[in-house]
């Protein structure tokens, strides 16, 4: 079977979303916990300096960024063990680096602004 006629896997395919569902996770989980944490009132309890509101968000912040960071070393071993069509992998590789440079436009307001009015 010459590599035209390979038949792409769906674990290939879902390479190509995976980035973004982290990054709408991301999202998903800071909107929600800075809701929460308004209402609680987390932004006025001080640990380590600043409010347990701004940790706990930076916390969620981190974690999808250090998973789009596993995501993007994935995608690029699968890419060059050659498991998948190029076109595929590249494509995969491709949208998750947006992806990731989202996570980390949307993040870098948590340390900048006030987080509940």
């Amino acid at each position: 079977m010459t590599q035209a006629a390979r038949i792409t896997p769906p674990r290939a395919l879902l390479l190509l979303v995976a980035g973004f569902v982290v990054w709408s996770s991301a999202f998903v989980w800071l909107y929600g916990g800075l809701s929460v944490g308004c209402a609680f009132g987390w932004d006025r309890i001080t640990l380590a300096g600043t409010s347990a509101l701004r940790l706990g968000l930076l916390l969620i912040w981190l974690v999808h960024v250090a998973a789009l960071g596993w995501l993007l070393a994935y995608s690029r071993a699968v890419r060059q063990a050659g498991r998948s069509p190029p076109f595929v992998t590249t494509a995969a590789t491709a949208l998750t680096v947006v992806a990731l440079i989202a996570t980390v436009w949307t993040g870098l307001a948590i340390p900048a602004t006030t987080l509940c009015i």
